[in-house]
């Protein structure tokens, strides 16, 4: 039988290896999506757009794992690319994660006002467009020409997910060009 169970704990969460903070490891019930990674975003950037590399950077102070004595440790300053709403021609990045199951990069996210997660991979959202025609589950999707918008792929263009339901512009209010559908990262 397969679950979607994990290990969960009780308490907050803290980075510092210490025996004293009496959590307990409990099983805790998901329906995870995607595993994700905090970056510095441009304030326009919402979830489920499509990133892209933007021109300016964040300068932080970088964190890193000791897997051997399970510490937190110091990697020094470091810069990352402040990401955008991805445009044809840029360099994407990925998808904003609309509910992450698990996220790294708190360092990153603790230097910036602006962070999103961008989805490593897994399930989330994507906003799309029908600049590509209807959508149908398996279709690959790619960069519109809407800043952050996907539409589906009908050349041999980079893509960034496929699609894991259908869209075709009727919504329960009407018809609409715009929405959202589930994609595979």
């Amino acid at each position: 039988t397969v679950t979607t169970n994990g290990v969960c704990h009780t308490g907050a969460n803290t980075d510092v290896a210490d025996s004293t903070v009496g959590r307990q490891l409990v099983a805790c019930s998901g329906a995870p999506n995607d595993y994700a990674e905090w970056y510095p975003t441009e304030l326009d950037v919402q979830t489920a757009d499509i990133v892209a590399v933007g021109e300016n950077s964040l300068t932080y102070q970088a964190k890193g794992a000791d897997s051997i004595q399970g510490t937190v440790v110091d990697l020094g300053t470091q810069k990352i690319s402040i990401l955008k709403k991805a445009k044809k021609g840029d360099s994407i990045m990925g998808i904003v994660s609309t509910a992450p199951f698990q996220t790294i990069g708190a360092d990153v996210r603790a230097a910036s006002s602006s962070t999103h997660p961008v989805a490593l991979n897994g399930r989330t959202y994507v906003n799309v467009n029908l600049e590509g025609g209807e959508i149908r589950a398996g279709d690959k999707i790619t960069i519109s020409s809407v800043a952050g918008i996907g539409t589906k792929a009908t050349s041999s263009a980079i893509t960034i997910g496929i699609a894991l339901e259908s869209f075709d512009g009727n919504t329960f209010g009407g018809f609409s060009s715009q929405g959202k559908i589930l994609v595979f990262v």
